[in-house]
């Protein structure tokens, strides 16, 4: 009877290594750019937040011009005497 022989270790040839090694490669330029497109895109949506935002200056400028508008409704209410009484 042929005497069995038991793998106890852990054989790997060299093509193993070799697909390992490309897999390897590929996930991590596939996770590569997907990071990249991400940034891309988180990019862009900061730099349209940016544009969206009302800077101090003309946050300034709509509250005189909402006072001013105010201020002239009140005066023609006055000016009409028809200012609803409480």
């Amino acid at each position: 009877m042929p005497e069995e022989k038991k793998i106890t270790g852990f054989i790997v040839s060299w093509w193993q290594i070799f697909v390992g090694i490309a897999s390897t490669l590929i996930l991590a330029g596939a996770m590569y750019g997907t990071f990249a497109a991400r940034m891309t895109e988180h990019e862009d949506h900061l730099r349209q937040l940016d544009q969206d935002t009302v800077k101090k200056e003309q946050f300034d400028e709509m509250k005189v011009d909402i006072r001013d508008r105010l201020q002239r409704i009140e005066n023609k209410l006055d000016q009409d005497d028809i200012r609803p009484k409480h």
